[in-house]
């Protein structure tokens, strides 16, 4: 019985601290930005996104921007603007390819631009952009040349595959040779690449507060920072896309599920509540400030029944001998 008050006291003070923890934003679904199966109706259309370039729908399965072939570009967007100050959006993926020669490329991009429907150079869709662009990057095109005794290649300043993130002004071209690493606002390595299961990830912008990029990739219902970038300010109005393009490189870059949700009072949130962002790798598994808070109280709750369980024992043992 003792065992189990201290285990209450534990659930207890977890469910407290989760209480005091909490940053709990209302939303609301937005189902004329969300996307699921099977993605097509009866006259072969889609009420609230259009696809297009080379883009292949297949009804129950996945919306595929590119098949594992060079020199293409698919595309979604929705028909209607997101005029959500603040939102939230969920999205499965895979990015695979059945070539074994090593090589691929070159990726796909989520968008929240005042354009859409525009193909180009960046990913599939035009350049110099309005808005926000998340890029999801399989390929370098920043390698450096290096000459010593031999000649060889090695990745410019971060691994690859790689996210990152970029504000367009609607001027600014993206550095296409650096893999928009001057206009960057954000971003990290993530192996997101060739897995079996879908991959996810999640966009999620407060206005007038920050930008965030969460991913998961294993699988296991934990959602990894890849950037938080404060002071960030989008368009107020915007199209949701995604765009994938292949050159030499190939691979497949299908879409399977979008999510996307209003948050209509948003917390606000405190400096010391930002997260502190590592981008030495997005797939690492960090503990954050709460979760050891959950082990120590653990840790300490089940050592101080131990103590109290020992102490009782040498007690009793003490009286049997007189």
């Amino acid at each position: 019985m003792q065992l189990l008050s201290v285990l209450n006291v534990i659930l207890f003070s977890i469910a407290l601290a989760e209480e005091m923890d909490s940053t709990t934003e209302h939303v609301v679904p937005l189902h004329s930005f969300s996307l699921r199966t099977p993605y097509i109706e009866e006259n072969l259309n889609n009420r609230y996104w259009n696809f297009g370039g080379d883009t292949i729908v297949e009804v129950n399965q996945h919306v595929r921007l590119t098949t594992e072939t060079q020199s293409k570009k698919g595309w979604i967007w929705t028909k209607d603007e997101l005029s959500a100050g603040s939102w939230v959006i969920e999205f499965e993926f895979k990015v695979f390819s059945t070539n074994h020669n090593g090589l691929f490329g070159d990726g796909f991009a989520f968008w929240y631009t005042a354009d859409k429907e525009v193909e180009g150079p960046v990913f599939g869709s035009k350049d110099k952009f309005k808005g926000l662009g998340v890029f999801f990057d399989t390929y370098s095109n920043g390698r450096q040349r290096v000459f010593n005794d031999d000649v060889f290649f090695h990745w410019k300043q971060h691994t690859f595959p790689y996210v990152s993130a970029m504000v367009g002004d609607g001027k600014t071209s993206y550095d296409h040779d650096n893999d928009g690493k001057d206009g960057e606002i954000g971003g990290c390595p993530a192996d997101f690449r060739g897995w079996d299961h879908a991959t996810k990830a999640k966009v999620k912008y407060i206005r007038g507060q920050f930008l965030q990029v969460q991913l998961n990739i294993m699988e296991d219902g934990l959602w990894r920072d890849c950037m938080f970038v404060q002071n960030v300010t989008l368009p107020e109005t915007g199209y949701i896309g995604f765009t994938a393009f292949t050159g030499e490189v190939y691979d497949t870059h299908d879409i399977l599920e979008v999510s996307s949700n209003a948050i209509v009072s948003p917390h606000q949130y405190q400096q010391s509540e930002f997260p502190k962002i590592s981008n030495s790798s997005s797939s690492s598994s960090g503990v954050s400030a709460f979760q050891w808070v959950v082990i120590l109280l653990l840790i300490g709750g089940v050592g101080g029944f131990v103590y109290v369980k020992y102490s009782e024992s040498a007690k009793r043992k003490s009286y049997k001998r007189f």
